[in-house]
């Protein structure tokens, strides 16, 4: 007899979701996963980037007084990076502990480790431990893609994750690619003012929307004092 009706590999928003219905329709479940519950988007990603992006909004407003009425010197205005980016660590913390709790309260049983399949009813866990199921769902999700010849090192390039990591804003930095990950760290970047290029490749930024939008935004973004590259392509890092 198997251990569980139902073993999910991944604990992000698909995974603990998944896990949370299963339970709710009977099954027993089991979720594996390797990090952080709540997943890339909740730790690593979404809530992390907008904590930190209300912190860049507040100093643009702040920076804008006359525009509402009030005087401000934005000469006199000191901003800590480090105290902002411990309130986002904490925000994604509160939130991993709102998930934890949900896992318990519908009695799914987490597993802290790495799933590999051995069959199709069997999950091997990097602690040794093996679960018998009846069904599997793969809630891995997904990687960055590398860019050739170019190796993050974590120091001089950096992915997504590491740039959630600095407890200080750049002086000068080269974001590569315009999508919304690279826009919303070159917004957030430049209003704790860091001298920002912003390099796509494709004709405008936000290539995967609208091209208006692209178009509108790269000039809010320029009028900011982002340098905006597009049509370019980095074929190299010296």
């Amino acid at each position: 007899m198997a251990d569980y009706d139902l073993v999910i590999i991944g604990g992000g928003p698909g995974g603990y979701v998944a896990a949370i219905r299963a339970r709710q329709l009977g099954l027993k479940t089991a979720l594996v996963e390797r990090e952080h519950l709540g997943g890339v988007c909740l730790n690593w990603g979404c809530i992390p980037t907008k904590t930190l992006l209300r912190n860049a909004e507040v100093i643009r407003l702040l920076g804008q007084g006359k525009t509402y009425g009030f005087r401000f010197d934005p000469g006199s205005l000191t901003v800590d990076y480090a105290a902002a980016q411990k309130r986002s660590r904490r925000v994604a913390a509160r939130l991993v502990k709102g998930v934890r709790f949900l896992m318990k309260k519908n009695g799914v049983e987490v597993f802290e480790a790495t799933g590999r399949l051995r069959s199709a009813t069997e999950v091997e866990l990097s602690t040794g431990e093996r679960l018998t199921t009846r069904h599997i769902i793969l809630a891995t999700g997904a990687r960055a893609r590398a860019i050739p010849g170019i190796p993050i090192d974590g120091e001089r390039l950096l992915s997504a994750r590491h740039a959630l990591e600095l407890t200080e804003a750049p002086r000068s930095i080269v974001v590569i690619g315009a999508g919304a990950i690279g826009v919303e760290f070159a917004y957030l970047w430049r209003a704790y003012g860091a001298e920002v290029t912003l390099v796509e490749m494709m004709p405008t930024v936000l290539p995967l929307e609208d091209a208006e939008v692209g178009e509108a935004l790269g000039k809010a973004l320029r009028k900011q004092g982002i340098r905006v590259l597009t049509n370019t392509r980095v074929e190299k890092m010296e």
